[in-house]
């Protein structure tokens, strides 16, 4: 458990950066100009682009809390 309070924080920050940058981009902030909702503009496109390296990042994570690792050869 106290393995994973750091790495946690860690990640958290990792995910808080991806949102803020996606939602900095031209077509999330074009979106709800086109008729949509920004509700629907941050599942469709912030949470969908994040979600990828948020599943990258936790995967390592847990490899490591593991130890997981390749085998030689």
């Amino acid at each position: 458990m106290s393995l994973a309070v750091p790495a946690t924080l860690l990640l958290a920050r990792y995910v808080r950066t991806l949102m803020l940058e996606a939602l900095r981009e031209e077509y999330v902030v074009a979106a709800p100009v086109k008729g949509g909702t920004m509700g629907t503009a941050l599942v469709r496109h912030v949470l969908r682009n994040s979600f990828i390296p948020l599943l990258m990042g936790t995967t390592l994570f847990v490899a490591l809390i593991f130890g997981v690792h390749r085998p030689a050869g």
